[in-house]
């Protein structure tokens, strides 16, 4: 791999250029129909946000609208929550605009035209270079790391790197994290770190939780923790925002993520085809006390991915004992990288034992089929509850 990673100074900040590993076929060489002629729009948080969501080369449209409006109702709706204006997305690189090492003869090579690739890429995206030819600015707001992976294959680029997206602290202690939750569910997290001392990590952090959905936006509440991750019991909503936001800033990150996050169990009534999406292999499970923990391997590498336990129907069948089926649902958010992954993680059942207790009352044992992707076998736990 030839890409390196080199530094520059963006608004007196030291800013560290990214690397960039191969991730399967280019992503952005069929634009869609409308180009580039999209980019810029109106709101450039949404747009930028949609960006970073998306991981697409410009924001796509429904997606730009969708955050747009849910941004602006829950400003609007949330006039008690005052903080919340001051809290914006800020992308932890500056879109469109690119860093680049082109060694001793690479310059000239490429105003020589020397590279076929290198004159399509900027026949595509415009690119207005400096006199060096080391930065270049894209016109309107492009996903950098999509611009990178297409320009790194050009062989007189011996390193790409990329500005810093804000002034320190603004990716790190302020920020909303996106996510999805399932079906058309949008989740976004206003998050204000609060340090008492002029250091990099805060003293302590607070989260304020929004739900998107068809019907409006909802607030789920607040939850506060300090530095120790210890304080308040985390809320009901907590492993839900953690187990749908993947891809999401450090701090964000370490307070969900530090001791793997438990996801609880989600009960529906649905088709089991509704529960195939992406590839996996389940590798094994194990079930302590009411946390039931997976192993699966599946391709990708390049992105985060979802991974949702269901009990579907949410009935028990009759039997001795009685039985639930449960089907993990892995999306690979449109990874198409190659590597072989390996993921453990954990579920919580007191959403059966409880569903349980409403059918039957009391506690008492369920026969939990799991089912692998292709749903043709399952593997026997049995979950005994008090």
């Amino acid at each position: 791999m030839r890409i390196r990673v080199f530094l520059s100074i963006l608004a007196g900040l030291i800013a560290a250029g990214n690397l960039f590993p191969g991730c399967g076929p280019e992503k952005v060489a069929n634009p869609k129909p409308s180009g580039l002629r999209l980019t810029p729009l109106a709101d450039e948080e949404a747009e930028v946000m949609a960006l970073w969501f998306s991981g697409e080369i410009e924001a796509p449209m429904d997606l730009y609208e969708r955050i747009h409006g849910d941004l602006q109702m829950i400003r609007e709706d949330s006039d008690s929550l005052s903080v919340l204006d001051s809290i914006t997305f800020t992308s932890p690189w500056q879109p469109g605009v690119l860093l680049f090492d082109l060694g001793p003869f690479g310059r000239e090579e490429l105003q020589n035209h020397a590279s076929p690739l290198w004159d399509s890429l900027n026949a595509l995206y415009h690119p207005i270079f400096d006199s060096t030819y080391l930065r270049a600015t894209f016109p309107g707001r492009l996903h950098s790391e999509r611009l990178a992976e297409a320009y790194e294959r050009v062989p007189q680029v011996f390193g790409i790197g990329m500005y810093a997206g804000a002034a320190f602290g603004g990716w790190w202690l302020t920020q909303i994290t996106p996510g999805r939750l399932g079906g058309d569910t949008l989740v976004y997290a206003f998050q204000r770190g609060y340090p008492h001392q002029l250091l990099f990590w805060p003293d302590s952090i607070a989260f304020w939780c929004f739900y998107s959905t068809e019907n409006g936006v909802s607030h789920a509440g607040r939850y506060d923790v300090d530095s120790t991750g210890s304080g308040e019991t985390p809320p009901v909503w907590w492993s839900d925002f953690c187990s749908s936001v993947r891809r999401m800033n450090p701090y964000a990150k370490e307070w969900c993520h530090g001791s793997p996050g438990v996801v609880p169990v989600r009960i529906v009534d649905q088709s089991v085809a509704n529960f195939r999406k992406d590839a996996f292999v389940l590798e094994s499970l194990s079930l302590t006390g009411d946390i039931l923990s997976f192993t699966v391997k599946y391709g990708g590498g390049c992105n985060e991915h979802n991974l949702l336990l269901f009990m579907s129907p949410s009935s028990f069948a009759e039997s001795m004992p009685v039985q639930a089926n449960l089907y993990l649902f892995h999306d690979a958010r449109g990874d198409n990288c190659k590597a072989l992954m390996h993921e453990t993680v954990r579920f919580d059942l007191s959403p059966i034992a409880h569903q349980y207790d409403r059918f039957y009352g009391g506690s008492g044992d369920v026969r939990l089929n799991v089912y692998n992707f292709e749903q043709t076998e399952a593997q026997h736990v049995l979950y005994k509850h008090h």
